[in-house]
This record gives structure tokens, sequence and C-alpha cells, in this order.
């Protein structure tokens, strides 16, 4: 039997999967792990060393990693980031057979540091090398937590530069901002239509986009991590004050109607700048409105609203895999929510 791990370090969340292949490939293990990297290094060590104990790993297992804690702002600049959580790594799993993924494929551990750049923020790019492996042409969409990737993909190809960074992906559209749990919504929009009336939005951290998909009842608990923002609890009466607040209102001044119609309107504004900024990449590239979208994180759920607004195909990524991999059932929202980890642990054998 030969087992693979992959670890995608970010900055809030550690995602880890464990797969194994005897005569099937099977998938053992993904999770999600909280860690605010900027309050303490020590929440991702003590995550790692928990994988580690709990998940029996041989000694000769392959673990594949990347990373985009290397910009978390408790580091003075992204070099240092890269170094301090290789190194974290490396002290934890000192005997195991690590390799670091770059924007040029899975690199030895000891590649030097002067690299840091193709393998800092790489981890879009390492599920996109994954899925081009068995869809040829597509754009995949990765709604995580914090940020939204859009990748294209042609003839097998990713199309996105290997020099590509935040910055440069930022202006091309590539990388937005904007995520299903960790967003504010003081930032997504100036003005909301409220009472028929354009309402200025109070730009303060009242309300964050778990609020409002927790709201829809679309986010999965298990992805709901974070304290709130007022740090009260996450009951449907808590979170409609939260979003009463970026109106300047309490919830005894509007209707459970309102607010919900309210949290309807947002989300209708979060899935037009993920297709705002699909068509500019798409413009960019040269690439046809009919090209499928793959859709993967722990936002999947918003595959209804872009393919009812695109009118195009539209996938799931966990789905691209059901006959390579014996997925549980129990696990396939993990394993969308986990997909750069997934990625790279399967990468091993495809």
């Amino acid at each position: 039997m030969t087992s693979s791990i992959g670890l995608d370090i970010g900055g809030a969340h550690l995602k880890a999967c464990l797969i194994r292949s005897d005569t099937l490939l099977k998938l053992s293990k993904v999770d999600l792990f909280k860690t605010p990297i900027w309050e303490s290094q020590n929440t991702l060590i003590s995550s790692l060393k928990e994988i580690e104990r709990k998940w029996c790993i041989e000694e000769d297992i392959q673990i594949n990693i990347t990373m985009t804690a290397e910009m978390t702002d408790c580091f003075r600049d992204r070099r240092e980031g890269v170094q301090k959580i290789l190194s974290i790594i490396k002290n934890t799993f000192s005997s195991k057979k690590l390799k670091i993924y770059s924007t040029n494929g899975l690199k030895d551990f000891n590649i030097t540091f002067k690299n840091y750049k193709e393998i800092g923020s790489s981890n879009w790019h390492a599920t996109a090398d994954t899925l081009s492996k068995i869809e040829r042409n597509c754009f995949l969409i990765d709604i995580g937590s914090t940020t939204t990737d859009i990748i294209p993909i042609q003839f097998g190809k990713i199309l996105s530069p290997t020099s590509s960074t935040d910055f440069s992906r930022l202006q091309k559209g590539e990388l937005v901002y904007l995520g299903v749990c960790r967003t504010s919504l003081g930032s997504i929009r100036r003005q909301l239509l409220f009472r028929s009336k354009m309402t200025n939005i109070m730009r303060e951290n009242f309300a964050s986009t778990a609020d409002l998909f927790r709201l829809t009842k679309q986010l999965n608990p298990k992805h709901d991590l974070y304290p709130t923002f007022d740090g009260q609890n996450k009951t449907r009466l808590a979170t409609r004050q939260r979003l009463a607040r970026i109106i300047g209102l309490d919830t005894h001044d509007v209707t459970v109607e309102e607010l919900n119609a309210l949290a309807q309107q947002i989300k209708q504004v979060f899935v037009s700048e993920i297709i705002e900024n699909l068509k500019k990449v798409r413009f960019q590239y040269n690439m046809s409105s009919r090209t499928p979208i793959i859709i993967t994180g722990s936002g999947k759920f918003l595959a209804i609203e872009i393919q009812n607004q695109l009118k195009c195909q539209t996938k799931i990524y966990s789905d691209l895999f059901s006959n390579r991999i014996k997925i549980p059932r129990s696990k396939v929202d993990d394993v969308d929510s986990c997909a750069t980890a997934f990625s790279l642990a399967i990468s091993t054998y495809l």
C-alpha cells in the first residue's frame, strides 16, 4: 500500500488530505483546521502535529505541500513567510518524503529561498494543474472562505503564466478577494437598495459573508470556523442583527422578510462580481463563452446561480474524480472545500 498527503497551508486555514492506494485509490482523510497564523504560528504547528499523531502516517509517505500563509501580516515580507513556514513543516515532518509545490511543479524540499516567489501563493496553480490532466478545456472557479480564483485551462495547459503573482492576478481578474466566510459585507458594495431607496452601507466589520450564507442556509457549518465580528453566537436571530447593522438598523426595526431580501440582494452582488471577473479573464485569453466551468471550494453551492446567469455547462470539481477514487459520500463537500490539498494528494497517482 502507498499513501500520499496533500497540505494546503493558508493564513486562516490548514487543509489536509490523505489518499491511500492498494488495488484502488481511496480517500482516507480530508479535513479543515482553523489556523489563524497572524495570531500565533503555534496554531499551524499544533494542527500539523495533530495530523501526524492521529492520521497514522507511515515513514515513507509522500507529503506534497503548498502555501498562501506567507502573506500573513505577522511576517515582515513574503520571503520571511516562506522561510518560516518551510521551517515549521521540516521540524514537524523531518523524516518524511517532502515535496513543495511551485508554479513549475513539485520540487524537492531543499529548494533554495531565492525561489520563494514561485513557492508562495501557488495553491491555485496546484489545483488547476491536477484538473488540467482530466479536463482539457475549462475555467476553474475556486470559491473559498476568503478569496475566489478564476483559472483558464486550454488544451490541457494552464494559460496563466507560471510567473503570476497575487498582484498580477488581481489586475487580470484571476484573483478576487471575495469569499463565502471571511469577507466583510461592508466591503462588497457602496450602496444597497432598501425600502425602495439606494442606501449607503456602513463600512464597518459588522457582518461577514458567513452571516450572509448562514441566512441563505447555504453555508456548511463545518466550514464556518471563525468567530462572528461581534463575538456573539451564530443563531439566525444573532445573524440577522449583524446584517441589520450594515444599514444602521436593529432587528426590531426590520422584518425577517426585509432582511432575507437584503441577503438575497447581497448574494446577487457577490455572484455578479465573480461573473464579471470571469468575463474579464475569458476576454483576455480569447476563450469561448461556451467553455465549461468547473466549480469547487466551500462556496461551490453558488454553482447553480453562476450556471443560470452564464447559460454554460457547469460541473463540480469533486464529481470529476468519482470514477478514479472512492470518496465517501459524507466527504464530498470536504473534498471541494479542501480541493487544493486533495489535488496535491491525488497528483501522486495521476
